[in-house]
């Protein structure tokens, strides 16, 4: 009785989520020009950029929502590409931003301000060399300030996983993976 139950429960939730999220985003589609994968300039393509090795890596691409617009950040390997867009598709303007440190380890729509995550590799285990630099934005995506930390027992940042934020009472939590020191 209780799989029967739950089997029907799981059905209406499903039929519930199609009806809910599908068709909307079905009519939105239309209107929204995929200028990451569309342009020539950066010729970067993120369709189907999904895997399913054991090894995680940082997550490339964001969706989130300011001042009750869309936003969209994406990681192109050189750089980092910002949208704006209206709910129902409509793009408002685009810009870039360059990725401050050599690799990329995730961005943050928080509550105040946005935020990205940098690294670098430290081969040489040197307590001296950057290895994390925190860049913080204004809501518009306009820089206002970085915070670099050096050393951290960190040979290499990002390392086998992806990196996670979240901020509450004025304060931003950085969760990530790194490889350690020998």
């Amino acid at each position: 009785m209780k799989n029967t139950i739950r089997s029907l429960f799981a059905c209406l939730l499903c039929a519930a989520l199609l009806a809910g999220v599908i068709v909307p985003a079905a009519a939105a589609e239309d209107k929204i020009t995929n200028t990451i994968e569309m342009s020539a300039e950066n010729r970067y393509n993120n369709a189907s950029d999904n895997t399913y090795v054991r090894w995680s890596r940082p997550v490339k691409s964001y969706l989130g929502e300011t001042d009750g617009k869309l936003v969209r950040v994406q990681y192109t390997g050189t750089k980092l590409i910002y949208e704006r867009y209206e709910k129902d598709g409509t793009l408002l303007g685009t810009g870039t931003f360059p990725t401050e440190l050599q690799e990329f380890g995730g961005f943050f729509f928080g509550q105040t301000y946005n935020f990205a995550v940098f690294g670098r590799s430290n081969l040489k285990e040197s307590t001296s060399e950057e290895v994390l630099r925190v860049v913080k934005y204004s809501k518009d995506m306009e820089r206002l300030g970085a915070l670099s930390y050096y050393g951290e027992n960190t040979l290499t940042p990002f390392a086998s996983g992806s990196l996670r934020m979240a901020d509450t009472g004025g304060r931003l939590y950085i969760h990530t993976c790194q490889q350690m020191f020998k």
